[in-house]
């Protein structure tokens, strides 16, 4: 979203450029309209995950379609699971789709963050890493990224190797392209996913020896890996739903697997009959010498399964050998065994894991408590459903304590948090309330359900990585289904959270509790009537506008208007956007001098009721309302903003050049200098941001990132005219408001021209380029599922009126 002036909007910083961090910005631009974030990478590139891990045969585990963003599902991948750099490119074109490059810091390294009470915000101190300079920033929020998968663990039996041992040695997540492995002797310490990939692909090279060092075998699944066919492929792109529907399918796949062999008791039928097939597989695979080593002593779901890549046809290549003696320690030369027997190498690779239970981020929160003791006095990384901390005010981790399921997708998981994150962010970053914390006893009440949850279950059978090194407590698994995650994730509890300057925020969910039907609502019902004449005025019970002859179309003496706003809720987020604001009541004291004087000699006006008396009518105080839209500022369409105090104000880019040419600074000037709030106005900018085609528009903006409410250049009538295009149901249904891109139905379907510009009206400072904007309104009209609302429609005001519908607060419905 192309817009300006975000210095003094709330701002979120987002540690991780990985995919819970770029899930969680598009989330938050999409649902919330919200783009004020900076992305804090100390890589030196985007992708996380696949950006460190790039050995031989890294890639997903879980097939792509359920391992990519369910609103951005791609139908072109060539392989069921793609390797790292195919993913990579997935998830860094969603950074430049919607625009959060150049909101990411590479290279720059979170060092510490500390929570001001009294500000309500972190300081966050950084560090470049390639100049080494450290600076402060602050944000109202923080949403740590950092994923569990990102710090290589070493583990003792490796102590000293990098003092030791005299070749190579790197870990897998950190693997060194500029060692050549041909004609090499190479041990890889692990048996997890990452030792299993590259095992396959390191052997293939006859000239490469090497030796997988087991210390605890895994459950291997037969593969499960395919490539895609073009035709697959084509479907994907041309069927409606079917890349959904196998997306579904692959998510009930995974539910029954949790369903039949995880949960319940580690002694279960399913479980063994399970471990049965799986034994049978590896031994029509491998060698008989290592049936034994291979087959796992704990029951399926104790640990991750790994899918077989390779691995087990590679053990029988004369070049690929498997040692489970133990390590003993690491010498010059290479790897002494339990057994004492000495392994010479010329590169040692550690696949040995990922550093799980500790946080490596100095976090001090409300209470002056470092996240770190606080994780030691819970025995280990702990968090309310995973995702927030008692004593840390809109601090947020993603993929945290107790969130992974062991047979889903951790994209799912990202979604379903960052559906959690961006309610809870969104009184925050709108300016509704200014922290929400959740509080010790929901934290430790969640965390005893979910540690009984696992007492007695598979996952107690054995020592992996769920479980905290230094007290065995399990602090990774999540004991439930993804179903159940998902529902845990839908919607905060407010009442587990303790706000601070919140009050707003009550009255707008008490207010949105009792408005979820409308969607879209006209504030009519006299928002403001402006009464203009030449020769004779014309009135009405509620005040009538008499435009001199010709001003607004060829062959027509007079024409009277109301001067209209409308309100248009988001049907998932509630969010409330006003699009115009009619005439200030006061409207004398609104204006530059000039304007009233010509107005004062040329009409008659009355506002016997403005906009925020309808809003009041209706339940909504202008203060809850999110985002006032201008279509222009002229004095019938620009009201009085200065009744929306919490409002963020949104207008057409050209339009702060004629404010900042405006009244006292230029006494001539017809706009007011002060009309809109510097610090909440935000202007949009053709020159930026996604605007596309959109019918026979070639300029619309997608402001909310879902297709729901559309910014679109209408030029003409004024610089920086813009107009709304929203939809008023899931089947299609859309509505068009123009604002002054025309003003009257004759025009619109072709019976009358527009009028000239002359000194008592400005109706199109640009004929000609209003003009082609009136023919694609007209093109637009012949869509049968689009509706369009002039905002000064005479006639269908008075239709309305005399049916006694569609006024604030009812529902909008036209002729």
């Amino acid at each position: 979203m192309a817009l300006q002036d975000t210095k003094t909007m709330p701002s979120v910083v987002i540690i991780g450029g990985g995919i819970g961090g770029i899930i969680n910005a598009i989330y938050l631009k999409r649902k919330l309209g919200f783009y004020n974030v900076t992305i804090f990478e100390q890589s030196d590139d985007l992708g996380g995950t696949w950006n460190d891990n790039t050995y031989p045969g890294a890639a997903s585990d879980v097939r792509a379609l359920f391992y990519s963003l369910s609103t951005d599902m791609h139908s072109d991948w060539a392989h069921s699971n793609p390797g790292h750099s195919e993913l990579k490119a997935y998830w860094k074109g969603l950074v430049f789709k919607y625009g959060f490059e150049e909101r990411v810091c590479l290279r720059t390294r979170v060092v510490s963050a500390e929570w001001d009470n009294e500000r309500q915000i972190y300081t966050i101190e950084v560090v470049d890493l390639a100049t080494g300079q450290s600076r402060t920033v602050h944000a109202n929020a923080i949403i740590s990224a950092i994923g569990s998968l990102n710090v290589p663990h070493y583990p003792e039996d490796l102590r000293g190797i990098r003092e030791r041992f005299q070749g190579p040695q790197f870990h897998s997540a950190r693997w060194d392209h500029s060692v050549d492995l041909s004609g090499k002797r190479v041990a890889v310490v692990g048996s997890g996913c990452s030792a299993i990939q590259m095992i396959p692909h390191l052997s293939e090279d006859p000239t490469t020896s090497v030796v997988n060092f087991c210390r605890t075998p895994s459950w291997i699944l037969p593969p499960m890996q395919t490539s895609i066919p073009s035709f697959q492929r084509a479907v994907y792109r041309f069927v409606p739903f079917a890349m959904r529907f196998h997306r579904w399918a692959t998510f009930m796949q995974h539910e029954i697997i949790y369903a039949l062999l995880i949960r319940g008791s580690p002694k279960s039928f399913t479980r063994w009959w399970c471990m049965k097939v799986l034994q049978n597989y590896l031994m029509d695979t491998v060698p008989s010498e290592y049936h034994e080593r291979l087959t796992p002593r704990y029951p399926f779901g104790c640990k991750r399964f790994v899918i077989d890549s390779g691995y087990l046809d590679a053990l029988n290549r004369p070049n690929n050998d498997l040692n489970c003696d133990g390590i003993a320690k690491i010498t010059e030369k290479g790897i002494l065994t339990k057994k004492g027997d000495h392994l010479e190498f010329d590169v040692i690779i550690q696949a040995t894991g990922f550093v799980v239970d500790e946080y490596p981020i100095k976090i001090v929160g409300s209470e002056g408590v470092a996240i770190q003791d606080y994780f030691q006095d819970q025995n280990g990384p702990t968090a309310y459903k995973g995702t927030v901390v008692p004593g840390f005010p809109n601090f947020f981790i993603t993929f945290g304590p107790n969130l992974t399921t062991g047979h889903g997708s951790v994209v799912f998981t990202h979604e379903a948090q960052a559906t959690y994150i961006t309610q809870m962010l969104e009184p925050v970053v709108k300016g509704f309330a200014s922290s929400f914390e959740v509080s010790h006893s929901a934290t430790d009440s969640w965390n005893l359900r979910v540690q009984d949850k696992i007492s007695g279950s598979v996952w107690t059978q054995c020592q992996s990585w769920y479980r905290a090194g230094y007290s065995g407590k399990n602090t990774a698994v999540w004991p439930w289904s993804m179903t159940e995650l998902w529902w845990q994730l839908s919607a905060p509890v407010w009442s587990h959270y303790q706000a601070v300057g919140a009050e707003r925020w009550e009255r707008k969910r008490r207010w949105s509790a009792g408005m979820k039907a409308a969607e879209v609502a006209i504030l009519m019902g006299v928002v403001g009537w402006g009464c203009a004449h030449f020769e004779d005025v014309l009135q009405a019970a509620t005040g009538h506008v008499r435009i001199v002859s010709n001003s607004f179309l060829i062959e027509d003496d007079s024409f009277g208007f109301p001067s209209t706003a409308f309100l248009l809720r988001h049907s998932e987020t509630d969010t409330t956007f006003v699009l115009d604001l009619g005439i200030h009541k006061e409207w004398k004291t609104g204006l530059p001098p000039v304007v009233v004087a010509e107005l004062q000699k040329l009409s008659r006006v009355e506002v016997p009721v403005d906009v925020t008396a309808c809003l009041e009518k209706g339940g909504l105080s202008p203060s809850d309302v999110d985002y006032v839209c201008l279509t222009h500022v002229h004095f019938d369409h620009s009201g009085n903003p200065a009744a929306f105090p919490n409002s963020i104000f949104l207008l057409g880019e050209s339009g702060k050049a004629l404010l900042d040419d405006g009244y006292p600074t230029n006494p001539t000037a017809h706009y007011m200098q002060d009309l809109l709030p510097t610090s909440r106005t935000r202007f949009f900018s053709l020159q930026e941001g996604e605007w596309n085609e959109l019918g026979p528009f070639p300029r619309a903006l997608d402001f909310y990132g879902d297709g729901s409410l559309y910014i679109v250049d209408t030029p003409g009538h004024i610089s920086g005219h813009i107009s709304i295009l929203a939809r008023t149901s899931p089947d299609g249904g859309w509505i068009m408001l123009p604002g002054d891109a025309v003003h009257d139905w004759r025009i619109l379907r072709g019976d009358a021209e527009i009028g000239h510009h002359s000194k008592y009206g400005c109706l199109h400072a640009d004929k000609l380029v209003a003009e082609d904007t009136i023919r694609k309104l007209r093109e637009l009209m012949k869509e049968p599922r689009v509706r369009i609302a002039l905002a000064h429609d005479q006639v269908w005001y008075d239709a309305a009126k005399e049916a006694g519908r569609d006024f604030w607060p009812g529902k909008f419905q036209s002729l």
